[in-house]
């Protein structure tokens, strides 16, 4: 596979494939990739608002499904989702048909920039490679032998961001990244640029890297022929469509008393986010290759259109960083100049096993001419194991899920639960509200992102840490005079006081569950 530097005709790969290709590419890879089980991590936080306009259950009495929604596309998508079918199984497809595209679009992009006309041995090889290093089977291995940073190492980006991951999410659909530069290299610009703006419209925090790249469309654009006119017209449209967002951003994330926008921020940084959000948090050895990948990969495609297409938004990732580490600023910070890395990673990495192929290809052809036959059964049952590996993975998360010691408390409440109850769980009970259908109080895991309620979840969360530390009848009376609660779950560990205005209605091995009397 040798890199392709003059315009070339479409081999029978670049042409396209027919749908039934690209449905077992999605079969596939989404088995070799796998997913964990509904409700999982952000999924807790990026569901609640959706799922509550759905009507499920009583979370529409949830404090945080009533706060400022920070993804309000990712929302609707769920709670139409829901309301049309009302099985939560939709979101396993929804995912599945996100990881088919990502899988047809990096496989596209890199056999546009290379030569794939070679041999299907090749293809075959170099497709195996790749669906190799995204499987479940080599991450559990990176985390096994070198820890749980190097877990993502060839696919996502720094600071614990990346497209794909475990669970469906609006990050997910950064995906539309990559088929916004497929699109760009099969001469679709306006195209392009709608995918490219959607992945922003649907995850806000992709807003710089989406306006990153539409920039780099436009001065490859003009570099090529010259047209200010149709330059400009790229800038117009995709600011056109992305407009309302920003005005929807402006006027509920930022449009705030500088005070509560800096407390707010601080609180976010410091406190919830460190990991995505502060450069002394995220820059460590994982870091470093990451970057390394990203300039080894556009060294290698140093003479393709699609070297100026990738350096534009890394210059203004790199620029925005050092300035934010400059400046210590907290907007910058929460702007995620870093980001783009969660593109430029596995895209880099996708070209670099290329070159490798390549290389080896050039310089032992007779190796894949005298023992084709052999690497097409190699490579074909590599990709067997890799997928009986993801579905054991699958089978292991859902026993995971499914054993958790909270989960009889969390079906109790799912069947007895009635309208007006508000739950006081630990703040590491993330689960608790999308598993029962129930509002609480409060959790560390799912926050909001408006200033003033940034301020209302942080005085929440002291509450929680504080009544968990040590609790007392007095903090009870508390929580249902001033904060409206009236049930409580209770780790059996913990040293319960006996308080005349609340009662056990629930007792298993690991939790209690105390209801306010005036409530029950």
């Amino acid at each position: 596979m040798k890199p392709v530097t003059v315009d070339k005709p479409q081999t029978r790969f670049q042409k396209g494939v027919p749908i039934f290709t690209f449905l077992a590419l999605l079969i596939v890879f989404s088995l070799i990739y796998s997913q964990s089980p509904l409700f999982t991590s952000n999924q807790n936080q990026y569901f609640l608002h959706g799922l509550a306009r759905a009507g499920f259950g009583d979370l529409d009495e949830d404090w945080l499904a009533n706060t400022t929604e920070p993804t309000p596309v990712f929302s609707w998508i769920v709670q139409i989702s829901y309301q049309l079918f009302r099985i939560n199984a939709v979101f396993y497809l929804y995912y599945a048909l996100l990881m088919g595209i990502y899988i047809y679009s990096l496989l596209q992009i890199v056999f546009i920039i290379f030569d794939t006309s070679h041999s299907r041995t090749l293809y075959l090889l170099y497709t195996s490679a790749l669906l190799f290093i995204h499987s479940a089977a080599f991450r559990f291995f990176n985390s096994r032998l070198f820890g749980s940073n190097w877990t993502y190492i060839l696919e996502d980006g720094v600071a614990d961001q990346r497209l794909l991951g475990p669970v469906f999410q609006p990050s997910a659909f950064g995906i539309l990244f990559l088929v916004s530069i497929l699109l760009f290299l099969k001469n679709k610009p306006y195209w392009s640029i709608f995918c490219a703006v959607l992945a922003a419209i649907i995850h806000p925090t992709y807003l710089l890297a989406a306006g990153s790249l539409v920039l780099s469309y436009m001065l490859v654009t003009f570099k090529e022929d010259r047209s200010y006119w149709r330059t400009a017209s790229y800038g117009l449209f995709g600011l056109m469509m992305v407009l309302p967002m920003l005005t929807y951003i402006y006027l509920n994330f930022t449009n705030a008393p500088p005070e509560t926008l800096n407390r707010a921020q601080e609180i976010l940084i410091n406190f919830r986010i460190p990991h995505h959000a502060s450069i002394a948090s995220w820059l460590d050895s994982t870091a470093i290759v990451k970057i390394l990948l990203i300039f080894t990969g556009l060294y290698l495609v140093r003479n393709n259109r699609i070297f100026l297409i990738l350096l534009v938004p890394l210059l203004v990732s790199a620029s925005l960083t050092a300035l934010q580490f400059i400046l210590d600023s907290n907007t910058l910070a929460l702007i995620f100049p870093w980001r783009i890395s969660t593109l430029m990673v596995p895209l880099c990495s996708a070209i670099i096993l290329a070159k490798l192929i390549s290389v080896f290809y050039q310089r032992y052809p007779e190796i894949f001419q005298r023992y084709q036959k052999s690497i097409g059964i190699l490579s074909g049952a590599l990709i067997i194991l890799l997928m009986a590996a993801g579905l054991i993975r699958i089978m292991i998360e859902f026993n995971i899920k499914a054993s958790i010691p909270e989960r009889e408390m969390m079906e109790f409440v799912s069947q007895n639960h009635e309208p007006g109850e508000i739950y006081f769980v630990p703040k590491k009970m993330q689960d608790f509200r999308l598993a029962t259908g129930v509002p609480i109080y409060g959790d560390f895991k799912s926050i909001p992102y408006n200033p003033e309620d940034v301020l209302e979840w942080r005085r929440r969360i002291k509450i929680i840490e504080e009544f968990y530390r040590k609790p007392h009848c007095e903090s009870f009376y508390f929580l249902i005079d001033s904060e409206d609660v009236n049930r409580f779950v209770m780790p059996t560990e913990s040293s319960m006081p006996a308080c005349e205005r609340v009662s056990p209605v629930y007792k298993d091995e690991h939790y209690w569950i105390y209801a306010a009397v005036n409530a029950q």
